[in-house]
């Protein structure tokens, strides 16, 4: 349902940093690693982390995330945990950059990495894609 909203009325500022968040020990509620903008990855096995069940309809039971291009422009490379996410958010709404890539795998070497936008404008829903998880093989 949330995906079909996206394609139909493009992605909303207002609820960004409203999912999955980065959270301190002891807190219930986080801020969004690299602030609240449209987090992008690079592979569907990362986007899959967040998707759950369609809960009915033609789909129901399936899994569901978006295919997107993103415009990201001049990027900001992050390489760092500890990041103060409002200057991150000023050097891309107010300086010389447009975008975050979060480089997770170079220096963190975690498994995936970001792309982070701040303007709705900036992404472009292709396709819904809708899947099953096959965890047999």
């Amino acid at each position: 349902k949330v995906c079909k909203l996206i394609c139909d009325e493009n992605f909303r500022m207002s609820y960004a940093g409203s999912g999955a968040t980065w959270k301190n020990n002891g807190e219930d509620k986080g801020k969004p690693l690299y602030g609240n903008g449209i987090y992008c990855a690079e592979q569907v096995t990362k986007a899959d982390e967040y998707a759950e069940p369609v809960p009915e309809g033609e789909h129901a039971g399936l899994y569901c995330m978006l295919v997107v291009r993103v415009c990201g422009g001049n990027t900001n490379r992050v390489t760092t945990n500890e990041i103060d996410t409002d200057e991150l958010q000023r050097q891309v709404l107010q300086g010389p950059f447009h975008s975050v890539f979060g480089d997770r795998v170079s220096a963190l070497k975690k498994p995936y990495n970001e792309i982070v936008v701040y303007e709705s404008t900036q992404v472009y829903p292709e396709f819904i894609l809708y899947y099953e998880r096959n965890f047999d093989e």
